[in-house]
């Protein structure tokens, strides 16, 4: 069930429909609260919605955890950055592309774009 719900959550996230996805992502959440997967889904949306100190916490929380990807740093980073926190953001991307084949492409080019939005 929790694999289901998270998978919805993200699929409207994908969508552009982080409001629908939240009770989604909360329900995942309260479930599987130690699962990082859960915790960055919930996140986005809360991102997406402005909630950004909640938002951080939790992918704070999720980049501890060992089972983690490296998208979840990327999403702390994209985070960090709306909460103007632009250095800190800017430190975690520059980290994670020392080698950039350790993201999967699409978070390498969400990774990359933030930086140059970011200065560098």
């Amino acid at each position: 069930e929790v694999t289901a719900l998270n998978n919805l959550a993200w699929a409207l996230l994908e969508e552009g429909r982080a409001a629908a996805a939240r009770p989604f992502a909360e329900r995942a959440l309260r479930l599987a609260p130690h699962e990082p997967s859960v915790i960055d889904t919930l996140a986005l949306a809360l991102t997406e919605l402005g909630e950004l100190d909640r938002a951080v916490e939790l992918l704070r929380r999720a980049t501890r955890a060992e089972t983690r990807g490296p998208e979840v740093e990327v999403h702390l980073a994209q985070a960090l950055a709306k909460r103007g926190e632009e250095e800190e953001a800017r430190s975690i991307l520059r980290q994670l592309l020392v080698d950039p084949k350790a993201l999967p492409e699409r978070d390498q080019a969400a990774a990359q774009a933030l930086l140059h939005d970011l200065g560098g």
